[in-house]
């Protein structure tokens, strides 16, 4: 959108406007007088593809009587795209010619992710945008993922944003909400701002009751999936001789591992997509926080046994990355929730029991925001040091 004055003489000003250096309709003829404070309004409506654009504008008639107040010349006051405002000043034209008044983009789509775990909950969004972009909130189970969200990706051109939580979802059922927040309408199908869930998945598993289109503001459930009852701990027990121990699924696993020097590993593999094994893999951890959820090591001994936590951060969608705990000792973690660090291990004692702490949630980089993510209890006051893992 422009905004344009004039100062008028003998007839008004005429100017042209062009986007990429193609004109934009016809010649335009001002009516706003500028020294009155007012402006005309100029929509431009296109389907502009992706990337930047550059708006110009020619001015065709200039005249010049000789004074100040006997002088024909255009000024364009502001441009504006999709509500944004794209220049800070007035361009002024006192002679015929053209001039570049602003630049704006056109967002093609976007991804974003939070979270991590060992399920995985996606959405395609996409939307018919008319002066701005549709915004929207979801919720799982009435709880909001992070704010407000925009829409960028354009139906029309066959795009779609992509937004995904990963995270551990308790057994039953969960529903999926959106919230669409600000509707238009200008009176056509070409001035009609939407969105569109054009997909729900679960864990790569589409749902079947999409896609929906949100014609007006309000919530609207777009999917429902649900999660099976966790798995049952189990007691994993090594040989008179050296073992490799996994923990399972479950939280709540206890090892024994028996004579001889023993390792104990934390970590496995999940293939969201079996058909796309190599977009959906992370790694997660069985081991949950507190009493009966955390794995307990009966019989660690330092020196001898080790714990493995090497596959504990691989993450294999989108930005891929196989990260390492930082071992911190018994000091504290030193993320925080708006300032997150690297994922860190820590330990502590507690009467006859040394706990290990680990830190890595936030974003698909397994970042620590400082809290306790997943712990082990070990039998024991023990004075751990880094040299008692695998990281």
């Amino acid at each position: 959108m422009l905004e344009i004055s004039q100062d008028a003489f003998e007839g008004d000003a005429q100017y042209t406007v062009s986007i990429d250096g193609a004109q934009v309709g016809g010649i335009t003829t001002a009516s706003a007088l500028r020294a009155e404070g007012e402006t005309d309004l100029v929509t431009v409506l296109g389907n502009f593809p992706r990337g930047a654009h550059d708006v110009t504008v020619s001015f065709l008639n200039d005249a010049w009587g000789g004074t100040p107040d006997t002088d024909r010349n255009l000024y364009v006051e502001s441009v504006s795209f999709e509500g944004e405002t794209l220049s800070d000043g007035t361009v002024a034209f006192f002679q015929d010619g053209t001039q570049p008044v602003g630049t704006f983009r056109e967002a093609g789509p976007t991804g974003r992710g939070f979270g991590t775990g060992p399920d995985t909950l996606e959405l395609w969004i996409s939307q018919d945008d008319w002066l701005g972009n549709a915004q929207y909130t979801v919720s799982v189970d009435g709880m909001q993922v992070d704010g407000v969200f925009t829409a960028s990706a354009e139906r029309q051109f066959g795009d779609h944003d992509t937004l995904w939580l990963s995270r551990e979802f308790g057994p039953g059922e969960h529903t999926i909400t959106v919230n669409f927040l600000n509707d238009a309408w200008g009176g056509t199908p070409d001035t009609d701002r939407n969105l569109y869930i054009e997909r729900v998945s679960f864990n790569g598993e589409v749902l079947s009751d999409v896609p929906m289109a949100l014609y007006s503001s309000g919530e609207q459930a777009v999917g429902t999936f649900s999660v099976p009852p966790p798995p049952e701990p189990v007691a994993l027990i090594g040989s008179s001789g050296p073992d490799r121990l996994e923990e399972s699924p479950a939280h709540g696993d206890v090892f024994w591992g028996g004579p001889d020097a023993d390792i104990f590993a934390f970590g496995f593999g999940v293939n969201f997509n079996p058909y796309s094994p190599g977009a959906f893999y992370s790694s997660v951890l069985g081991t949950g926080v507190g009493p009966g959820a955390r794995d307990v090591i009966i019989d660690f001994e330092q020196g001898e046994d080790v714990i493995d936590l090497s596959a504990a951060l691989q993450f294999a969608r989108r930005i891929p990355t196989d990260d390492e705990f930082q071992f911190v000792g018994a000091d504290e973690f030193s993320g925080a929730p708006d300032l997150p660090g690297p994922p860190e291990l820590r330990y502590e004692q507690r009467g006859d029991f040394t706990i290990v702490q680990m830190d890595a949630s936030g974003l698909s980089q397994f970042r620590g925001d400082g809290t306790v993510d997943a712990e082990i209890a070990l039998v024991g006051a023990l004075s751990l040091e880094a040299t008692d893992f695998i990281l």
